[in-house]
């Protein structure tokens, strides 16, 4: 094979991988468009009702609004907390288990979402509720979302 035959098929190739790269930028991962959001998750595996539906929303609502709160706490003690490592004044013990009861609490939140979810299902949905318990953990994590955004209750 000749250089300038190499070289075109060369040029070639890196032409189609740009495409694809460009079309990968463009779409996205195919993966990412095939998730919804953690609560839509719950809604169909659960093949939840209207009425359920409204009902798991008003949960939703009060648990995101609960969320808001416990993290609004513990970001502020994370941040006294740090504050705390150029002035000698801070009790870090005192901090530390503050924020470790707020932590606590608020997976107790989440918990109690979650049984009030068990709550709004019927006798024939608990087996499907039974088997997405052991998904709860993935369906509701932080790598599902982007960072900092909920499209959930968590």
């Amino acid at each position: 094979m000749s250089s300038s035959s190499k070289q075109r098929w060369l040029i070639i190739g890196l032409l189609i991988s740009n495409a694809v790269l460009i079309a990968f930028l463009v779409l996205g991962h195919p993966s990412a468009r095939k998730h919804s959001a953690p609560h839509e998750v719950v809604i169909e595996r659960l093949d939840l009702n209207p009425a359920q539906v409204e009902a798991y929303q008003k949960l939703i609502d009060i648990h995101r609004a609960q969320a808001t709160d416990f993290d609004a706490q513990i970001n502020t003690l994370r941040l006294e907390l740090y504050a705390g490592l150029s002035a000698t004044a801070i009790d870090e013990s005192t901090s530390l288990g503050r924020l470790a009861i707020l932590q606590t609490e608020a997976e107790k939140a989440r918990l109690d979402h979650f049984r009030a979810v068990k709550d709004i299902c019927s006798s024939e949905q608990m087996p499907k509720f039974e088997s997405l318990t052991a998904e709860l953990g993935t369906i509701f994590s932080g790598a599902r979302r982007k960072h900092g955004k909920r499209s959930g209750p968590k």
